[in-house]
């Protein structure tokens, strides 16, 4: 049997108002702009715990309605849930065991998605205890993000963190860094991040740089992105203009908005000290640069100009990294014993070697071999602009090529004002060189180039 139909002429009064009154509420929710269930605001969700636990439990997540994400915010709610009662199954019931999960959204873009979740733990026998989860993910991808994922492959996010982060605090006046902070600092890592959020044009990392909040206690550092576009992937690059439905988080410490005032460790601290290498550049010369960098550290470097050309590169490098070039004659010759022309040879073609090798760079300072010299070898190195440059420490590194002891006697003889004497051309000297100098830095050494340290 099938059901009777009225046709639409028959249609009563009654019908022709129920139809008129729902084009109406069509019509008026177009109007205020009520959003289909695809564009839909975030909702709140709640975990529905064991039926005898239920009154220990609060936990709210957001719905967002994006099909990648909304299942693992889900899934982080249950597992708090499930922590909890795994936390407490050996407690009696007791309604002051109780477990409070709220959250807030600080950021909903077009590309990334910013939640924090508040995690209250209560129970009968301990003081409530509070901690917060950072989660970031990639809308289109649906990933939730580490840190490393923001940042190129090919960038060294390292690097830049730390230098902005140096340089930061070292020149914030109301921070006053110790040695060993500054050299925790120029030694961070990634993974000293310990949470993050992204927003429309800023990056938020939570660090504890260098100790400087309390033990356990992670501050915010705010990072506009214009600051650090050479190192962020492009998706991450631009303005993410989104839906804003909370307000940035209140514990943010520091904000950096633009490259500081670059600076090396120590300014000031009164303790200088000169590291030398001579016979250079060779193949570990490259590490120690390396290391030098790390630390913003300056060394001078006596060259002998028969290795100029074919170690370009190495000087080139020293010369933007601001160390000093030296003058250490063509072939590591006896300037007391020669004149004339083969002197001219010895340090005049080396000088010129190393400023075809460098694109302009001119010594300042000739270190003679073997530190033999005169007052005529003063005068006749005077025509070229240079002066003689020794050293107060030899750590005979050429002699016993033995690192640690090589280490002891540069630590051991570590003085202000003192010129110590290195060869970069033996492995085990660069080897020492690299162990002493964050060891240096450690005892507020600033690490300086023989002409800064006399004035030249």
């Amino acid at each position: 049997m099938h059901a009777l139909r009225r046709h639409p002429r028959e249609w009563s009064l009654t019908t022709w108002l129920l139809v008129a009154g729902g084009i109406g509420v069509a019509v008026m929710l177009v109007i205020l702009g009520v959003q289909s269930p695809t564009e839909r605001a975030p909702s709140a969700a709640q975990v529905t715990a064991a039926n005898d636990l239920t009154q220990s439990f609060n936990i709210q997540y957001p719905v967002l309605h994006l099909e990648g994400i909304d299942p693992q915010l889900k899934n982080f709610a249950e597992q708090q849930t499930a922590k909890f009662t795994e936390k407490i199954k050996d407690k009696q019931y007791d309604p002051r065991n109780r477990l409070t999960v709220n959250y807030e959204i600080p950021h909903h873009g077009e590309k990334t998605l910013s939640i924090v979740f508040t995690i209250t733990e209560e129970t009968v026998d301990a003081k409530p205890i509070t901690t917060h989860s950072h989660q970031v993910f990639d809308i289109a991808s649906g990933k939730k993000l580490a840190v490393d994922d923001l940042f190129r492959e090919d960038a060294d996010p390292r690097g830049v963190l730390a230098n902005i982060f140096y340089d930061y605090f070292r020149n914030n006046e109301a921070v006053k860094l110790t040695p060993p902070q500054q050299l925790k600092l120029l030694q961070f890592t990634t993974k000293d991040v310990r949470d993050f959020l992204i927003f429309e044009d800023s990056l938020l990392l939570f660090i504890n740089p260098s100790d400087l909040a309390r033990k356990g206690d992670a501050r915010g550092i705010l990072i506009q992105k214009n600051v650090i576009l050479s190192i962020l992937k492009s998706a991450y690059t631009e303005k993410d203009v989104g839906l804003k439905l909370d307000t940035v988080p209140e514990n943010i410490a520091y904000v950096i908005n633009e490259l500081p005032k670059r600076s090396s460790p120590n300014v000031g601290s009164g303790k200088r000290i000169a590291l030398t290498f001579d016979d250079g550049p060779g193949v570990h010369t490259g590490r120690l640069l390396d290391t030098l960098a790390l630390y913003r550290s300056h060394a001078t470097f006596y060259v002998l100009g028969h290795l100029a050309q074919a170690y370009a590169g190495e000087l080139q490098r020293m010369v933007r990294d601001g160390h000093e070039i030296g003058n250490h004659t063509w072939l590591h010759a006896d300037l007391t014993a020669i004149g004339g022309a083969e002197f001219n040879h010895q340090v005049g073609d080396t000088q010129r070697a190393i400023q075809q090798a460098t694109g302009g760079y001119v010594p300042r300072t000739l270190r003679p071999p073997y530190g033999a010299t005169n007052e005529s070898v003063a005068a006749q190195a005077g025509t070229y602009g240079l002066q003689l440059a020794l050293w107060t420490v030899d750590t005979y590194d050429w002699q016993v090529k033995d690192s640690q002891l090589i280490y002891d006697r540069i630590m051991g003889e570590a003085a202000d004002g003192r010129v110590i004497l290195l060869h970069d051309i033996h492995g085990t000297s660069v080897d020492a060189a690299i162990r002493a100098i964050p060891d240096l830095i450690a005892q507020g050494y600033q690490l300086v180039t023989v002409s800064e340290l006399y004035g030249l």
